[in-house]
């Protein structure tokens, strides 16, 4: 089984190395649940530790999850579609790790502690831009990503996206959480200037993805005309 399992990721290795384009892709979704796990985390236990009972809570995250998911759905049926064809799919998403950077930069210039209100409200503005965004734009556009790939490379993309890098990232998450809280103790400061870094990296890889987005495009295009011909 050992060997199997080795193999397994040999072969998914090779794969994303042969294949620059979903290997942006992957790049791209790692991030992205990357850092909206430690968002989530931040957020949900500042709020647990600012509210005095559980009813408090359920009643916060009930009516702020339900206000960004109505504007979330808003945003998809009447904006997205035209988002995507004015700017592409990468200018597009970038928004989001962008808008997470300036919230956290601006919680990080303002609050001199974890206890900060600026900081607070940086995480509640960065789960706000989670919920919005990541729901609207993203999670529809990585679809839309491996459309101009083979049936066979797009069933193998989403085999390795949802079955091995959507499960590193999460654990890669967890061990960076529990590190931060076994070590220095995890605040929200501490974790906002990690993330900087991989706000950082998340835009790097859609700059990737974009370049190797027009490219796969191109080819699709220029080998269905040479079928058709």
């Amino acid at each position: 089984e050992r060997k199997k399992d080795h193999s397994k990721k040999q072969s998914t290795l090779a794969f994303l190395w042969h294949d620059k384009y979903l290997a942006s892709v992957a790049l791209v979704a790692f991030f992205a649940l990357f850092a909206t796990t430690c968002i989530d985390f931040g957020f949900l236990r500042e709020i647990e530790e600012r509210k005095q009972s559980l009813t408090e809570i359920a009643n916060f995250i009930g009516l702020f999850l339900g206000v960004a998911k109505l504007a979330s759905l808003l945003l998809k049926v009447g904006v997205v579609g035209r988002l995507f064809g004015k700017f592409g799919l990468a200018k597009t998403i970038i928004v989001l790790p962008i808008g997470l950077f300036i919230t956290t930069i601006t919680g990080l210039s303002f609050g001199t502690s974890s206890a900060a209100p600026a900081m607070i409200w940086s995480f509640i503005g960065g789960m706000l831009l989670v919920e919005l965004w990541s729901e609207a734009v993203q999670v529809p556009a990585l679809a839309v990503a491996v459309q101009p790939l083979s049936k066979h490379t797009q069933h193998r993309g989403h085999q390795v996206i949802g079955g091995i890098i959507e499960p590193v990232a999460l654990g890669a998450a967890a061990v960076l959480l529990y590190v931060l809280s076994v070590s220095i103790g995890f605040t929200l400061r501490g974790i906002s200037f990690v993330m900087l870094g991989v706000f950082a990296a998340w835009a790097a890889a859609l700059l990737w993805f974009g370049r190797e987005y027009k490219t796969t495009v191109l080819r699709a295009l220029k080998h269905r005309r040479l079928r058709s011909a």
